[in-house]
């Protein structure tokens, strides 16, 4: 009986990790985690468009972009035309805001309850999370 609930609870755990991703549970308002240079907003829409807005720290500059995204069952998020903005100083240097004709392609993952993907060259660097 031991072993069959232990099995039980092993199965229950092993399922509840797997998660399915789809536009409806991937779209929503997404915002940087720990940024400090800008004010950061993309939102995913649920017929494959998004818009982002970037503000730099006065909050006085605002960059606006459009595109579409995608998302496979296994939580690759791609992403058209996007800017790694990567919490760069936009208002000394707005020529970084040119760069906006590479495709980004991430893994979504769930972190603290949230929905997140980070954007960054490393583990862990430039997260943004899901606030809706």
């Amino acid at each position: 009986m031991k072993v069959l609930i232990g099995l039980e609870l092993c199965l229950c755990l092993l399922s509840s990790c797997s998660r399915t991703y789809n536009r409806e549970n991937v779209s929503g308002t997404y915002v940087p985690v720990y940024y400090e240079l800008t004010v950061d907003t993309l939102v995913l829409h649920n017929d494959g468009t998004y818009d982002r807005k970037i503000l730099d720290i006065s909050r006085m500059s605002t960059w606006e972009m459009k595109g579409r995204w995608q998302v496979s069952e296994n939580g690759e998020l791609k992403i058209e035309s996007f800017f790694l903005n990567l919490d760069r100083d936009i208002l000394r240097y707005p020529e970084i805001l040119a760069d906006t004709t590479s495709a980004c392609s991430r893994y979504l993952e769930v972190k603290e309850g949230k929905t997140q993907v980070c954007f960054g060259y490393f583990e862990g660097e430039n997260c943004y999370r899901k606030i809706d």
